[in-house]
């Protein structure tokens, strides 16, 4: 009997030994799904608010380098293109004097679509960045019109110079949708929409 109850006793501290350490390897498997559970929230969490803020600063990055090459070709058209057809049809400016101002426009807008085709672009401003190059083609094309317009007579000058408002109209249309596209993305980037100060 003695025998029999100390192997009970034995028995029964060996089981409550197991059950002890089972439940103690139980505890311990379930904090650490817990911990590893937590780490990837918080990897989940700050993931997109880190994406947030690498896009922003790309989207910057391309501004701080596109911004400045947009205000330049931005006066040359204001000052030069913009203005000429009305000078070519009243014969504002000797011919010669605009076939001069006009090779200047052609050099300086080519120069400038060069460089902003050059800029490195981020995936989501592609869109705009097409739109600005096909902008500038457009104001180089006018150019170009004008530069025609001053050297033809009659029809011809009529049609070149309508032609080169007309380069200039789609121009500035595709001007206005590559800021309207900028401004859309910078809205859904929690950006300020207006970049001219840039």
């Amino acid at each position: 009997m003695t025998s029999m109850a100390l192997t009970i006793g034995r028995r029964g501290s060996r089981q409550a030994r197991s059950l002890r350490l089972g439940a103690a390897a139980g505890i311990g498997a379930a904090m650490l799904s817990l911990v590893v559970v937590a780490l990837l929230s918080s990897r989940g969490s700050s993931k997109p608010a880190h994406d947030l803020a690498a896009r922003q600063s790309a989207v910057s990055d391309w501004e701080a380098t596109v911004h400045p090459m947009i205000s330049s070709g931005g006066e040359v058209v204001a000052l030069g293109p913009r203005t000429a057809v009305a000078d070519l049809a009243q014969r504002k400016v000797p011919d010669a004097r605009m076939q001069q101002m006009a090779t200047g426009w052609v050099r300086r807008l080519s120069e400038l679509r060069e460089q902003i085709a050059a800029v490195p672009t981020p995936t989501e401003l592609r869109p705009a960045h097409a739109l600005l190059d096909s902008a500038m083609a457009g104001y180089v094309s006018a150019s170009r019109d004008l530069f025609d317009a001053a050297s033809a007579i009659g029809q011809r000058r009529t049609a070149l110079l309508e032609a080169a408002a007309a380069a200039g109209r789609t121009a500035d249309h595709e001007y206005d949708q590559a800021m309207a596209t900028i401004a859309r993305l910078r809205a859904q980037l929690d950006l300020p929409t207006d970049w001219s100060d840039s």
